[in-house]
This record gives C-alpha cells, sequence and structure tokens, in this order.
C-alpha cells in the first residue's frame, strides 16, 4: 500500500473536510475518502492525493524524482507517446503499478500509482520499495586477503588471451580500498598507456589488473568486472543484492526479454546510454553491462544507477 506524508485517512463520513496549514506553508485536507497536500511550487499550486483504496495521485510539479530501490522488482514497462506528452506504466513483480506522464521538457506532468510499496516525500521524491520475489542473495563468505596468490595464474592467462604478452609488473603494495565512499572505483582505466606492460594490484577484494585497454578486476570470490578505458563497464559473477535506480524519469526505454533460464533488463537513457543486467531463474543477477551510464557500488552488494551523470547532492552515503 502506497504511503503518502501522514498516510491515514482520518475525517468521518458525513463531517465537513478539515484542512490544516503545516509550518513550512503547505496545505494538508482531509475528508471522508481522502488525503491531500497543497504545495506551492514557485507560483503554482500542485498536490498529491492518498484516497481510500491506498492510490496515490499526483498533480504536475509535485514529483521531482521516481527512484526505484531494486529493478529485479520491475516486470514490465509500457511508453506512450501523444501530442507532445509521454506516458509510462511501470509493472512490478508483486502486481502493483505506476503511471506518470512527461511534458516536452522531461517534467513529470501528474502520476497514479495503485497497489505499491511507495512513499511520497514532502520533497517531491517518489520512492518504490517494490521487492522482487525472489529473496534478497546472500553475501559471499570472507576470503583472507592472503588467498589472492591463488587467483595469479587465472589473471596472467587471462591477459594473454587478451593478447598483452609483455611479462605483468605485480605491484606489492595492497591498497586499503578499491571503492570511494562515493562508491566510484579509486583506479583510473588508463593506468597502463598502450606499449607498456600490465600492472596486476593485489586488494582486499581481489587482483585489479592493468593493461592499455582498461582495468579487470578478478575477486576473491570468482567474479570477474571488467572496464574499458571509455568507460564502459561488463561484470560477471557479481555479487549484486540489489540495483537501485535514481530518477525513472531519465529513462527513455526499458526492455525487458526472458530466455528459457534467464531474463535481461536493458534500461536506456535520453543520452543514448545503457545500463543491463541478466537475471537467472531464482533473480540472481549474473551479468551486468554498462554503456556511457554512471553508476556506483557499495560494499553491501547495491549498484546505484544514475545516467548520464551524477546528482549534485549525491555524496556515495546510503541505505543498503
Amino acid at each position: 500500500m502506497a504511503r503518502c506524508a501522514s498516510s491515514r485517512v482520518t475525517s468521518v463520513p458525513g463531517y465537513p473536510a478539515q484542512a490544516f496549514v503545516l509550518p513550512d506553508l503547505r496545505i494538508l485536507v482531509v475528508d471522508a475518502n481522502s488525503l491531500s497536500i497543497y504545495r506551492d511550487d514557485h507560483g503554482v499550486m500542485t498536490s498529491s492525493t492518498k484516497w481510500l483504496d491506498g492510490s496515490v495521485e499526483t498533480g504536475a510539479g509535485f514529483l521531482k524524482r521516481i527512484e526505484i530501490r531494486d529493478l529485479r522488482a520491475v516486470a514490465n514497462l509500457e511508453v506512450v507517446s501523444m501530442l507532445g506528452m509521454i506516458s509510462r506504466t511501470v509493472s512490478f513483480a508483486s502486481g502493483g503499478r505506476f503511471a506518470y506522464a512527461l511534458d516536452r521538457n522531461g517534467k513529470i506532468t501528474e502520476s497514479v500509482s495503485r497497489n505499491t510499496e511507495a512513499y511520497h516525500g514532502m520533497s517531491g521524491i517518489l520512492r518504490f520499495d517494490e521487492q522482487p520475489l525472489s529473496p534478497y542473495p546472500d553475501a559471499p563468505p570472507h576470503i583472507p586477503i592472503a588467498e589472492w596468490r591463488r587467483l595469479l595464474p587465472q589473471v596472467i592467462a587471462r591477459l594473454k588471451r587478451n593478447g598483452q604478452t609483455a611479462e605483468p609488473i605485480i605491484r606489492t603494495s595492497f591498497p586499503d580500498s578499491v571503492y570511494g565512499k562515493d562508491g566510484k572505483l579509486l583506479f583510473t582505466t588508463k593506468e597502463v598507456e598502450p606499449g607498456e606492460p600490465p600492472q596486476i594490484v593485489p586488494t582486499e577484494l581481489g587482483i585489479l589488473a592493468f593493461d592499455e585497454t582498461g582495468v579487470t578486476m578478478h575477486r576473491l570470490d570468482g567474479s570477474i568486472a571488467f572496464k574499458e578505458r571509455n568507460g564502459d563497464m561488463r561484470s560477471s559473477g557479481e555479487w549484486v543484492r540489489r540495483i537501485e535506480l535514481y530518477d525513472l524519469a531519465q529513462v527513455t526505454t526499458y526492455d525487458i526479454i526472458h530466455a528459457s533460464r534467464t531474463v535481461s533488463h536493458t534500461v536506456g537513457f535520453a543520452n543514448g546510454g545503457s545500463f543491463v543486467f541478466v537475471m537467472d531463474d531464482q533473480a540472481k543477477v549474473i551479468e551486468t553491462m554498462e554503456r556511457n551510464v554512471h553508476t556506483a557500488r557499495e560494499e553491501n552488494g547495491v549498484i546505484r544507477v544514475f545516467g548520464q551523470s551524477f546528482p549534485e547532492e549525491w555524496n556515495g552515503i546510503g541505505s543498503g
């Protein structure tokens, strides 16, 4: 059931509606059928209304951003364009639905959510807490950093398969962390210039292998992630607990393809970038691919997808 600020409709049938002026000049109106919040948006009055059946409707200007806590819970997204307006309907695995419309400038003009687990924040952020039908995967067991040596033959073999014939340089220093507080990889993809020998760096998560094509992370849990010099990235076997989308309004296409044992989701953004993840029949993420998008990873298995740029308010610290 959706939640909207003070989420209970408390007026009694047969009695007049009640209105309250909140400290920040928002107006709360409660009647027998609904609870509404009215807010001034740069001189234009906008509102959000929750009805007795739990559905929530918002007017033009109320929503600033639509956040989805776990993209694995998305079952379908339909897009309809008509007379300069774009309407999209998201269906979740739980059966809930959310529809919203955008104007020519990409501004959210209205929305309706039904049977969803969502929170409408007063700052204009709508957060969907829908969960996939399968449970979140457990974290892989901790492996001592000393185990990195068993990965070394595999790393060298992969470098040679990729055409890197020069003997790699093995760094002896162990960095404190691979990712910064903002979830970004601390190492650049251009540590090794064309013609230079590859470099191998042991870390607390596995082995970083730099060559002239980019950087590859060979994790101790057996997963591999490769980031090219242009920033594109792909991973296989990575532990992913959930995939969070920062703003659904930035998404232009969303394609879901079902195969015999897998399901792939391709999220397209306005700048032509895309984020792809593939799940097995247990909804476990087995592969991801990123092209011209900004993402951040956290050690608790959360991937945050931002689209074409990191938001100004992003500080790299979020809930897991």
